[in-house]
């Protein structure tokens, strides 16, 4: 499913960012 993919994605970005994921993005990105 699209869903599924696109959670994955988010998931697999946010893991790999990390921290610096967290500072780069804007809280209202969330």
């Amino acid at each position: 499913m699209l869903l599924a993919g696109l959670a994955v994605t988010t998931a697999s970005t946010v893991l790999a960012q990390g921290a610096a994921g967290q500072v780069a993005l804007p809280e209202g990105a969330v």
